[in-house]
């Protein structure tokens, strides 16, 4: 299989928002409300070359097979770059073939990168993920993740 993996391209959207939709849908519901346009919105700031972050398009054998949306921050307790994965998705066909740990092999020998370690989240009912996450060297962090949603203004 020839896998690469790139930058997003504008017209990689179509293909984008049916993947996104995708990873939001767990059973045939969506989990949380998403939309093409929720979606269109993220895109510019994701790509503008200002952000620190972006999105990976993942392709083998010439069809887009998933992405990721890639995010980076300084840690001061880790002195370096921590890449967060926000959003992680193989297209379910494509899954369990070692794309994923390809994928983070990627992240971790490309100099671009120079990350000293990975931060995602995964649902709780999907031990699957964990597992995956877990053989490829992942651990639970010793810190609890807090979230505040704050209200649109």
């Amino acid at each position: 299989m020839d896998l690469t993996f790139r930058e997003y391209k504008q017209s990689d959207f179509s293909t984008l928002v049916e993947m996104v939709l995708g990873l939001y849908t767990k059973d045939g519901t969506k989990a949380t409300q998403m939309s093409a346009e929720k979606i269109a919105l993220s895109i510019e700031p994701l790509i503008s070359p200002s952000n620190p972050s972006e999105i990976i398009i993942f392709e083998a054998n010439g069809e887009t097979i998933g992405y990721c949306i890639l995010n980076r921050f300084w840690s001061n307790e880790y002195s370096g770059w921590i890449g967060y994965v926000d959003e992680l998705f193989i297209q379910p066909n494509h899954r369990s073939s070692g794309i994923g740990e390809q994928f983070f092999m990627y992240l971790e020998q490309n100099s671009k990168y120079k990350f000293v370690a990975f931060m995602l989240e995964t649902v709780k009912n999907n031990p699957k993920a964990t597992r995956f996450y877990q053989r490829i060297g992942f651990e639970l962090h010793h810190n609890l993740m807090l979230f505040k949603q704050l209200q649109n203004q």
